[in-house]
């Protein structure tokens, strides 16, 4: 301990030094922070995983939507193409382009490759456009078996005929 003097020509006192508490057991406590930020990272990129996964799986998706749009709006022919004014005009029934679209998927293994597929729909608004909508669900592979995750995927895709 040691003394302090207070005043002049005071009698000397002695005041207690002010006691700081020392942890001796500190040993662990970085151990649990470390485990609760690996914790924290491991979640953190399975949802980064899995974000980007559902992302691609879209984008597959809408190729798949373009190439059937495409195939659609290919699908006449001269012959069932009446000839306006010198020009030649295309328009579509939606039986042709449900049958070119079906044909496009088969062709493309689009069944086999994405769980639960669907033709929404296919319609040519104003006779020279088509609108192809598929839609498919997404599965989370990460933790199947313990959070079952499936988000239903919708895509549009539209294509038009154009002849010059």
């Amino acid at each position: 301990m040691s003394g302090v003097r207070v005043g002049r020509g005071a009698t000397p006192r002695v005041w207690p030094r002010a006691t700081v508490p020392v942890w001796r057991d500190e040993a662990g406590s970085t151990l649990s922070l470390i485990a609760c930020f690996a914790a924290l990272a491991a979640t953190l990129t399975l949802v980064i995983a899995a974000a980007s996964s559902l992302y691609l799986e879209r984008k597959r998706l809408f190729t798949v939507a373009d190439g059937a749009a495409l195939a659609a709006a290919e699908a006449w022919s001269f012959s069932a193409a009446p000839a306006r004014a010198g020009s030649l005009a295309v328009t579509f029934d939606d039986s042709t382009l449900r049958r070119a679209v079906d044909e496009y998927l088969a062709a493309a293994g689009a069944t086999a490759a994405f769980e639960d597929l669907r033709l929404v729909r296919v319609a040519s608004a104003d006779g020279r456009g088509v609108a192809v909508e598929l839609a498919a669900t997404w599965r989370w592979l990460g933790i199947d078996g313990i959070v079952p995750v499936t988000v239903p995927i919708a895509v549009t895709a539209t294509a038009r005929s154009i002849i010059r």
